[in-house]
């Protein structure tokens, strides 16, 4: 994934490219100037592209890459993002800006989307006695919620903790 680094300039990003707050997406801008190679290939068009190693829709702008969630934070707010920035919905292909939001690294890892089998809920696993251990994670400890008989049972503790632990920065499945 690229580095959160300084973007260009608010009225650069502006003057470059176009965003459309209902679809979040970054569309190139005809460029008066420019060569008309490039306005006939790229003007109007989609700007960016999914990222394979992290699913972010990154950017080249002058032979940098960028994150677009980034360049339209920039675009709109006139600063430099938080060095984080979450996407609330888990999705980060959804770049409108009612889905981002600023956040720490630790309240961004919280809502990511967990990288586990479906077999059993978020926060539940198979004790060795044969009954389901519900266990929450906060500040890298990992804390006991106890032993159910029922995986929707210890899931359930699970999700009330860490509406607690998380606030709006929970993720529950």
């Amino acid at each position: 994934m690229p580095v959160a680094r300084e973007l260009p300039s608010q009225n650069t990003l502006l003057e470059l490219l176009n965003y459309d707050p209902l679809t979040g997406e970054l569309r190139w801008k005809f460029r008066p100037e420019g060569p008309p190679q490039w306005n006939g290939k790229w003007a109007g068009k989609l700007a960016g592209g999914v990222s394979k190693s992290q699913g972010h829709m990154v950017l080249n702008i002058g032979r940098r890459l960028m994150l677009v969630h980034r360049i339209i934070w920039k675009m709109v707010y006139g600063v430099d993002p938080p060095h984080d920035l979450d996407h609330r919905d888990g999705d980060p292909t959804n770049n409108r800006l009612s889905n981002l939001r600023s956040a720490t690294h630790f309240q961004n890892m919280r809502n990511k989307k967990p990288h586990r089998g479906k077999e059993l809920p978020k926060g539940v696993s198979l004790h060795k006695c044969g009954r389901y251990r519900a266990s929450i994670y906060i500040n890298s400890r990992c804390r006991h919620l106890g032993l159910f008989d029922d995986p929707d049972e210890a899931h359930a503790v699970y999700c009330a903790a860490a509406a607690v632990a998380f606030g709006e920065f929970a993720r529950f499945a």
